[in-house]
């Protein structure tokens, strides 16, 4: 058993001064059974690798949940990492998480509540219907759900870094929960873009979870390689990064 392991969900081959030298990093295509990279692949085993076109990066959640042993253990993307000056490492993880029980990105404030976000973008039914089927089963959830609802801060990108006994607990929640709506939203209808709904929903639905359960969370700056709308590094200086971990081999 490891007690570190953090993947990185891609679909493709990629370059990231991340998983050079840092052993903690796994790759993992999410989607396997449509994309082809090098890596570990999410349609071994107990999976939903078909479902990745609505799931996203979930369907690499999934089989970390069915598959993973390690202690800690968390999902970043192949363009986005917790990212301070460094990439995470694997003793900052360890002392974070002896007084927090979750790793998750700085969070986004919207100038509106992340309900309208969602339907500026999205189909706002699905969110509501997905809230209501939290409610149905547990209505202690009810004041939680509206909380993040009506407020307007959201951590987002379904990527984090915790135990795996809390992860286990969370997957154990959302992905029957995603099963069941699965039955109720007409997705196959969508664009491609929105077919990716699942995944849209787990965002929120995470916020959710940690807040009803309380769970001590810890803010991490996080680093987009795409985004052009953040304080991020350029390619130019990933590519500097890239030689400078060569060299210290």
């Amino acid at each position: 058993m490891k007690e570190i392991i953090i993947y990185v969900a891609t679909h493709k081959f990629f370059v990231s001064p991340a998983c050079i030298r840092n052993t903690i990093y796994k790759p993992i295509v999410a989607g396997a059974n449509f994309h082809k990279a090098p890596y570990l692949k999410d349609n071994i085993g107990d999976t939903i690798s078909s479902k990745n076109s609505f799931y996203c990066e979930l369907t690499a959640l999934y089989w970390i949940w069915k598959h993973d042993s390690s202690r800690f253990t968390g999902l970043m993307h192949y363009h986005r990492y917790f990212y301070d000056n460094h990439f995470i490492r694997k003793e900052e993880i360890k002392d974070i998480l002896q007084n927090f029980r979750i790793i998750v990105p700085e969070p986004i404030y919207f100038p509106c509540s992340v309900l309208e976000q969602y339907g500026s973008v999205h189909y706002k039914n699905d969110l509501l219907l997905a809230c209501n089927e939290i409610i149905f089963h547990d209505a202690s959830y009810k004041s939680y759900v509206e909380k993040v609802l009506y407020g307007n801060k959201l951590y987002v990108g379904n990527m984090f870094i915790t135990s795996k006994q809390l992860l286990d607990s969370y997957c154990s929640f959302l992905f029957p929960l995603l099963f069941e709506l699965e039955k109720q939203i007409p997705y196959l209808t969508y664009s491609s873009y929105n077919q990716r709904v699942f995944g849209f929903l787990a965002e929120r639905i995470f916020n959710i979870y940690l807040l009803r359960h309380n769970i001590s969370l810890y803010e991490y700056p996080v680093l987009d390689t795409y985004s052009s709308k953040k304080q991020t590094l350029k390619r130019n200086k990933i590519l500097e990064i890239i030689k400078e971990e060569k060299e210290k081999k």
